[in-house]
């Protein structure tokens, strides 16, 4: 059950229904659209668009009270007879349903669905996801079937500050993959969530990177001399998030040395709190002992490991 302390959803499902969709792959979708529908909150809004050439609402952004006239449109949603598909056009659509009403709080997210490439506007979609980013709406992308651009939805999750793709590898596991998305979405307990290094003298900042819940390179421009500020965005109850902070130090006497003052600010709007800070001293040891200095933390190392490993093939794979 979804529980009833929580910030109210604001979903809009943006869904390919091309011929390539034809099928148990729309059925799948469809039924999965309408698990959706009767896990919301009568308080909670849902828009639905399809897509292929064109773009067509199919539920304008609405209080999800009136289910069973939402799913009998839903059950009207036939394919498209082309094959052509022009993602953008469903992007804005969906947008400008989230963006209808001024609802307080809400978590808004849009689930992309697609089977394929799209044509001729890939950097429009891109240019979109930056767009809802600064809204405040985190786009999911989902993959269907064998020949969707993985590179360019990871991309569009990446830049909304949602998820990478995920792919839908059989048309049965549409409605537990949704699931999961409406699960995230309820799990939101923090908002605005942003981390701060304030760093001393001596101390330079070269890179930060995103480890959990995915690895993601952050925009350099969140590092200068003085301090590195890293938006987490909204915070998953039992959904750790992590970065890796790569530093640059001069040499110090031996001793503890603090390098950097980490500073946390967040919301928790169910609980009225705007604002809140937590302050914590980032410290290292100086040794001139060979063998203490030899001492490394694994776990850091090989979190450092499989973020160097990723981001070499993410390059190479655009390359």
């Amino acid at each position: 059950m979804i529980a009833q302390a929580r910030m109210p959803l604001n979903f809009s499902l943006v869904i390919d229904h091309t011929d390539t969709m034809k099928g148990a792959k729309l059925e799948s979708v469809k039924e999965a659209i309408k698990m959706i529908i009767d896990r919301l909150e009568p308080t909670d809004y849902i828009s639905l668009v399809i897509f292929s050439d064109t773009a067509q609402i199919i539920i304008p952004a609405m209080h999800a009270n009136d289910k069973r006239r939402m799913k009998n449109a839903i059950e009207k949603i036939s394919v498209a007879n082309l094959a052509s598909r022009t993602m953008s056009l469903g992007m804005i659509q969906g947008l400008s349903e989230l963006r209808r009403w001024n609802i307080p709080n809400a978590v808004n997210r849009m689930i992309l669905s697609t089977i394929g490439v799209t044509y001729g506007d890939a950097d429009l979609c891109r240019q979109l996801a930056r767009d809802a980013r600064e809204a405040g709406i985190s786009i999911y992308p989902l993959g269907i079937g064998q020949d969707w651009d993985e590179s360019l939805l990871d991309t569009i999750g990446e830049l909304s500050d949602g998820m990478p793709a995920e792919f839908i590898r059989n048309p049965a596991d549409a409605i537990s993959v949704f699931e999961q998305k409406l699960q995230s979405a309820v799990a939101v307990e923090v908002r605005n969530a942003t981390l701060t290094l304030h760093l001393p003298a001596l101390v330079s900042p070269r890179k930060a990177v995103k480890v959990l819940p995915f690895v993601r390179d952050i925009d350099q421009s969140a590092v200068s001399d003085r301090q590195v500020v890293i938006p987490l965005g909204d915070l998953e109850k039992d959904t750790p998030q992590s970065v890796l902070v790569e530093l640059m130090l001069d040499p110090r006497p031996p001793g503890l040395v603090r390098i950097a003052l980490a500073e946390l600010t967040y919301d928790v709007p169910i609980a009225n709190i705007v604002g809140e800070r937590l302050r914590s001293d980032v410290t290292v040891t100086f040794t001139t002992d060979a063998n203490h200095a030899a001492q490394v933390n694994v776990e850091v190392m090989n979190i450092a490991e499989n973020v160097n490993r990723i981001t070499h093939w993410q390059a190479s794979v655009q390359d």
